[in-house]
């Protein structure tokens, strides 16, 4: 028995694809190297379970699947849920004519493509220079999964200076081990190292992401472009780019690129999430009701998909704009596919009240256009009466705006409207008022100390929103959601809050106390960004 035939038998394999043949033609392959364990799976709902229970050396997964899905939402998801394993590897088998969507994966990119038909020999020696790689870099990777970035960046340095081979694997693991401590400054070296010497596109959206992180966003947008020359599908540079825009002040323009984004990755919740959420902010309801029925569409074609609250909502939005712009005859269907909603979604609501209210009022907005008024007052009653048993967060505070909006003249919407909202909106920007800002900080910090955290959460977001440049609120309002998501679990939508509240406290000197609170909250989030989440794991 060679050496070569024993490490095959070591090694755990999986393989994904919705095609028999592809299974079982590499299932023979694999065995005949000397493999053992191999398991399949046909959807990449059930590949996830497998890889969370089993954790493989080595995942084979195809890239076309129906419902336009594809391989690399497996590997996106994986790691972006903090499961992925960096000491497994990761192929894609694709046709030529997808090699430039997989090529533009760029930050969830597999190790290698394969291009069929597979070839014996070919396999072989393909497996055997991963296996040579994978084994070489063994020590640097567990490190990553083990979350130990320190000494990941020491053995990257060293393995460096050794083996010049490895020199690029080496630096991209020591810019990941930077980022993943919340060091953009010395990931931005690394990548700046990796381009001086040659260009590589996975450096400069590397790049792109530090740029992001340390609030340089005109730089963050031409690194994008730079990236976006070479690889028009990447999608992760579009939502850079998005972002860049966004903290700019230049909507339409991130708008734009989202839709790209949107038009290129059809199934990419994200996107279309934030995509939805801008549109809203720009009044284009059109684009608004298309991206989250789009986002719902997904969801109920791929069960591996996972909504959010808030998306049920925006989707009941989606519904109401619809029925406005086809009228109150012609919408009724609209009004029907609500109730129906309603009907199909009775256990989350018992669940998230708050939730249940938004619909409620959508609901009621929907019957004051059909002309019934009193009927509409009597459902927003009902709201303020369960109002004051909440402390409402911003999802209920828009539905308040949005009601009183679109129906200003039904007394009932404007006293919700000073109920929940205190006459302020929660949609739109707001004029600067650095005394408003101080005074909603203080009963914030009050609530903080009586641990009504969600409360607290609300007023923070309210003074951050009149005092964007006070460093004080930007630090109290990340704690409070550090603190509830310690509680709660991760969220994405408090995730990008908190690091819009680093951006804002990045000017802080050295000197001042408040920077060593500034690091050790960095380091809070992004323990919660990137560890594997243990409620999650045991699949």
């Amino acid at each position: 028995m060679t050496k070569r035939y024993e490490w095959y038998q070591k090694k755990h394999f999986l393989i994904v694809s919705e095609v028999n043949e592809f299974r079982l033609q590499l299932t023979k392959m694999l065995e005949s190297f000397g493999v053992r364990r191999i398991q399949t799976a046909k959807d990449l709902t059930a590949a996830q379970a497998l890889y969370l229970r089993q954790q493989p050396h080595f995942v084979i997964c195809d890239y076309h699947f129906s419902n336009d899905s594809d391989g690399l939402q497996l590997l996106r998801q994986l790691q972006e849920q903090g499961h992925y394993k960096y000491r497994s590897a990761f192929i894609i088998c694709c046709a030529e004519r997808s090699a430039d969507m997989v090529k533009a994966s760029l930050l969830h990119s597999p190790d290698e493509i394969w291009h069929p038909p597979l070839q014996k020999a070919q396999v072989r020696q393909q497996l055997d220079n991963l296996m040579i790689k994978k084994a070489a870099l063994r020590h640097i990777e567990e490190a990553l999964d083990k979350f130990d970035y320190q000494q990941a960046v020491k053995l990257a340095q060293e393995k460096l200076g050794r083996v010049p081979k490895l020199a690029l694997q080496c630096l991209r693991m020591m810019a990941l081990a930077f980022i993943r401590q919340g060091n953009a400054a010395s990931a931005l070296q690394v990548y700046e190292r990796v381009l001086n010497n040659a260009e590589h596109s996975w450096a400069h959206l590397g790049r792109a992401v530090c740029q992001l992180e340390l609030g340089n966003f005109l730089d963050c947008i031409d690194s994008c472009e730079l990236v976006l020359r070479k690889h028009a599908y990447c999608t992760d540079a579009y939502l850079l780019k998005a972002e860049a825009l966004e903290q700019l002040g230049e909507l339409q323009q991130a708008a734009e690129a989202l839709s790209r984004a949107a038009d290129i990755s059809k199934n990419n919740t994200q996107v279309l999430r934030r995509l939805g959420r801008l549109a809203l902010r720009l009044r284009d309801m059109q684009t608004f009701t298309s991206s989250f029925r789009r986002l719902i569409a997904v969801a109920d074609a791929n069960p591996a998909v996972q909504l959010r609250p808030d998306d049920l909502v925006n989707y009941a939005r989606s519904l109401f704009a619809g029925f406005l712009s086809h009228g109150p005859v012609k919408g009724k269907r609209f009004l029907n596919e609500l109730q129906e909603v309603l009907k199909r979604q009775q256990r989350h609501f018992a669940d998230e009240p708050q939730i249940a209210l938004a619909f409620q009022l959508i609901f009621a907005r929907m019957i004051a256009a059909q002309q019934q008024p009193d009927k509409a007052s009597t459902l927003i009653d009902e709201v303020i009466e369960h109002c004051l048993q909440l402390h409402p967060e911003l999802l209920l505070r828009e539905e308040a705006e949005l009601t009183y909006e679109a129906y200003p003249d039904i007394k009932a919407a404007e006293q919700l409207h000073q109920q929940v909202n205190r006459g302020e909106t929660v949609l739109y920007p707001v004029k600067p008022d650095a005394e408003r800002g101080q005074n909603l900080n203080r009963e914030g910090m009050a609530l903080f100390q009586k641990n009504q955290l969600t409360a607290a959460k609300q007023r923070f977001v309210d003074a951050f929103r009149f005092a964007p440049d006070n460093v004080s609120i930007a630090l109290n309002l990340l704690q409070t959601l550090l603190k509830l998501m310690e509680q709660q679990g991760r969220n994405d939508d408090d995730i990008d809050s908190c690091r819009r509240c680093i951006l804002a406290a990045q000017s802080l000197p050295q000197a001042d106390n408040r920077r060593g609170h500034l690091d050790v909250l960095t380091i809070k989030l992004n323990d919660i960004r990137y560890r594997q989440q243990e409620d999650t794991a045991d699949v």
